[in-house]
C-alpha cells in the first residue's frame, strides 16, 4: 500500500478490522465479521477523529460507504455532518428501499432481486447492515447519497426518492485513458502473464467471468459454468479465489433461465454466452448499446463532466455550509 499519495492534499489512515491476518472466506464467519469490524472500526475511527480535532484538523464532512453504518453514528458525537457513499447502481439502491420500507416488489422475480433480499441469504448482518444505512437516513432532513451511477442511464432511478436527494458520480473506476491524477493505493510495477496473455487475443473475443465477495458457489454450479464456458470455444478468464468462488445471479444484457433447483446449467450458460459474444442481431445490438454506455459513463467522469461537476457541487457545498 502506497504510503503517500500522488495527488495533492490526499491522505490514508488505516484501522484494524479485526482480522489483521485477512478474512478466510468460506473458514471464517462473516456475521461474526460484521460484529467485529463495527467494535474495532468504531473505536478506531473515533479515536482518530478526536486526535485529528486536537491537532487543528476541522471536518466538513465524513463519507462513509455500504458496510460502514456505525461510521455517521460516531461522528455525530463530534458533530460531524455524514454523506452516504452507495457504490453500486441506483436502482439498487431503490429496490433495497422498497424491501425495507415494505413497498410491493411484486414485479420483479426471484431472480431479479439482489443476492442479499434472497430468504436463503446467510449473511444476515450484512442485510441488517444495509437496513441501518435506511434508518440512520430517516433521521436526517433531505440527506444526500452519493450513487455510482450516471444521469444518462438511471434518471428515473435518481429520482425515485423523497426524502433523499440521490447525485450520480459514477462511473467510481478510473479510465485507463486518464492519466492526469493517480490515487491507487497499490501500484503494479510488472506485466503479469495474465495480461500478456489477454493482449495475444483479437479484441473483444475474450469472456471475463468474476463474481462477487460475499456469496458462495455451490461445487455443482462451478461444474456447470466451467461446462458452459468450455462449450463455448472462447478464451476466457475466470477470477477464482483459493478457497470457495462465488455466485453472481445474472448474465448483463441477457436474462439467464435456472433449473429447477435453482442451477445455472452449462448449456444455457453457453446460449447466453453465444448470444452476447456471436455476431447475430442480438449480440451487435448488446455490443452497440455497451459501447454506447460505456461513453455516456467516460464523458461523465471527465473534467467537467456530469458526473465531475455533481462532485465538485457537493464539495463546494460542504465547504461553503462550514464557512
Amino acid at each position: 500500500m502506497n504510503k503517500t499519495s500522488t495527488v495533492q492534499g490526499l491522505s490514508y489512515a488505516s484501522f484494524s478490522d479485526g482480522y489483521d491476518q485477512g478474512f478466510k472466506q468460506g473458514t471464517d464467519d462473516l456475521n461474526h465479521y460484521m460484529v467485529e469490524i463495527k467494535r474495532c472500526g468504531s473505536q478506531t475511527l473515533r479515536e482518530f477523529i478526536a486526535k485529528s480535532i486536537n491537532q487543528g484538523t476541522k471536518f466538513a464532512c465524513v463519507v462513509y460507504c455500504t458496510l460502514l453504518p456505525w461510521v455517521p453514528l460516531v461522528a455525530r458525537e463530534f458533530q460531524i455532518p455524514t454523506t452516504f457513499l452507495w457504490n453500486q447502481t441506483a436502482t439498487v439502491l431503490n429496490i433495497y428501499h422498497h424491501s425495507f420500507k415494505g413497498y410491493d416488489n411484486s414485479l420483479l422475480s426471484h431472480n431479479d432481486l439482489p443476492v442479499f433480499l434472497i430468504p436463503s441469504n446467510p449473511c444476515t448482518l450484512v442485510l441488517a447492515a444495509f437496513k441501518e444505512h435506511f434508518e440512520i437516513l430517516d433521521q436526517e432532513t433531505k440527506p444526500i447519497v452519493l450513487v455510482n451511477s450516471i444521469d444518462a442511464l438511471e434518471a428515473e432511478a435518481m429520482k425515485d426518492f423523497v426524502s433523499y436527494k440521490s447525485v450520480g458520480i459514477g462511473p467510481l473506476l478510473k479510465d485507463p485513458l486518464e492519466t492526469s491524477s493517480e490515487g491507487d493505493l497499490f501500484h503494479v510495477s510488472k506485466e503479469y502473464k495474465e495480461m500478456k496473455w489477454l493482449n495475444s487475443k483479437p479484441e473483444s473475443s475474450v469472456i471475463y467471468v468474476s463474481f462477487g465477495t460475499l456469496s458462495v458457489l455451490s461445487k455443482a454450479q462451478m461444474e456447470e459454468l466451467a461446462k458452459g464456458l468450455l462449450e463455448t470455444g472462447r478464451p476466457f478468464i475466470w477470477v477464482i479465489k483459493e478457497t470457495k468462488p462465488e455466485e453472481e445471479e445474472g448474465l448483463s444484457w441477457v436474462r439467464v433461465r435456472k433449473n429447477e433447483e435453482g442451477l445455472l446449467e452449462g448449456f444455457e450458460l453457453k446460449r447466453c454466452l453465444d448470444l452476447v459474444m456471436g455476431n447475430g442481431e442480438t449480440g451487435e445490438e448488446i455490443r452497440r448499446n455497451a459501447t454506447k454506455w460505456k461513453e455516456l459513463t467516460r464523458a461523465a467522469a471527465m473534467e467537467n463532466g456530469a458526473s465531475d461537476k455533481k462532485l465538485k457541487a457537493f464539495v463546494d457545498g460542504l465547504f461553503t455550509s462550514t464557512c
